[in-house]
């Protein structure tokens, strides 16, 4: 399954990079081959398999595909009013770049921050970059607001 809120890019893709292959392929086949890898891993950048499963008892999972970099307690954080604990995960170009509820709840709020595009192994990619925050009510067995922050990085 794809994403469709990429399909602007996808279609801009296979225009492009089709145009190119079948321009690469009077000079030679192999040539035409490199539009063809980019633009597969275009349309790979764009999956969003579905997950398969239910919220297992007393466990969240992932929002996101990645790397976990970062777990850090936080005196003070504003969307909950108190402290918090941070876990920051690193979505490599080849992580599914789609962000999930790590449990079951109501959104309470969805807001954007627009930002910089700093590269997201940038310490201060987290603070500065682009952003959009959803936060959530979570079902019981948990208790307490959760708040799911993607940051745009390059």
């Amino acid at each position: 399954m794809l994403a469709k809120e990429g399909t602007r890019e996808m279609l801009i893709a296979t225009v492009v990079l089709g145009a190119a292959a079948w321009g690469l392929n009077y000079l030679h086949w192999a040539a035409a081959m490199l539009p063809v890898v980019v633009w597969i891993w275009v349309i790979s950048f764009f999956r969003d398999p579905r997950r398969e499963g239910t919220f297992a008892e007393k466990e969240m999972c992932a929002p996101a595909d990645g790397k976990v970099t970062e777990i850090s307690r936080l005196e003070h954080h504003e969307d909950i009013g108190g402290p918090a604990i941070r876990i920051g995960i690193f979505l490599s170009i080849f992580n599914v770049h789609a962000n999930r509820a790590p449990c079951n709840g109501t959104v309470k709020s969805v807001h954007y921050k627009p930002g910089k595009f700093l590269d997201a192994r940038d310490p201060d990619s987290g603070v500065l970059n682009e952003s959009n925050t959803v936060v959530m009510e979570a079902e019981a067995p948990f208790a307490g607001t959760v708040v799911v922050q993607a940051n745009i990085g390059f």
